[in-house]
């Protein structure tokens, strides 16, 4: 069982003194108060593994133009089951999106709701070795984001959502080369990879990037080595004397 929750205040200003409009220039303020919180839940029996999830996202936006008061509900709920035979693996997978709109001063009220079947099919190793043939099937929505819909000198838009449909087919040939040798580096980002897969772990994993290659010299093209090597305090320092 994974449950996380999260909060996001985001501001955006939109300046440009030499565009003029009905209002004089562009001078766009933009707040938007998010909250985003879902849970996963995983079991396995024998060859199957099950799935079941929702996610779900409040979106509240505050601006210094006329647009009212937008608010967004975004639901996303999952149910999948992959069956992992010897010579075959199969994933069906349903979701409902629900995106509900509402912006009452503007009388902007929308709903939208829909279900979206996925079925993908994989050969294993076991069946053809180095080859794999693979088909999938995949519809899905995107709604119009706050940017789409308000950022912009329109606003107010309606919320019609991307409707999209992958239909793909195709194979795959795999091996493996011997003899191959990796460098430090390559290596160092692979153990990275390795160690931060949690949800949220892209900023460790740029962090650790940050250390392996350098900051690098933001007076020219050149790299600084190794941050750890000589701690982040001292490399501060001796950038600091670098751009003094």
């Amino acid at each position: 069982l994974l449950a996380f929750a999260n909060y996001e205040n985001r501001f955006l200003c939109y300046y440009e003194p030499n565009y003029l409009n009905i209002d004089g220039s562009l001078d766009n303020k933009y707040t938007v108060n998010s909250l985003i919180g879902g849970f996963h839940l995983s079991y396995r029996w024998e060859e199957f593994s099950f799935h079941l999830g929702s996610d779900y996202s409040f979106d509240a936006l505050e601006s210094n133009r006329d647009l009212g008061n937008p608010q967004r509900h975004t639901s996303t709920s999952m149910a999948k089951s992959i069956y992992n035979g010897k010579f075959l693996r199969a994933e069906i997978a349903i979701f409902n999106q629900v995106y509900i709109d509402n912006n009452r001063p503007l009388g902007h009220n929308n709903t939208y709701s829909k279900f979206h079947p996925q079925l993908s099919i994989y050969t294993s190793d076991e069946l053809l070795k180095n080859w794999q043939f693979f088909a999938w099937y995949k519809p899905s929505s995107r709604p119009p984001s706050f940017n789409d819909l308000y950022f912009s000198q329109v606003g107010n838009k309606e919320l019609e959502p991307e409707e999209t449909t992958q239909l793909n087919a195709g194979f795959k040939y795999l091996t493996s080369l011997k003899n191959v040798h990796l460098t430090f580096q390559a290596k160092e980002r692979l153990d990275a990879i390795k160690e931060f897969t949690s949800l949220g772990s892209g900023y460790k994993i740029a962090m650790k990037d940050l250390a392996i290659r350098g900051a690098g010299d933001i007076l020219g093209d050149e790299q600084s080595g190794f941050i750890d090597a000589i701690g982040m305090d001292l490399y501060m320092k001796l950038l600091n004397e670098a751009i003094d």
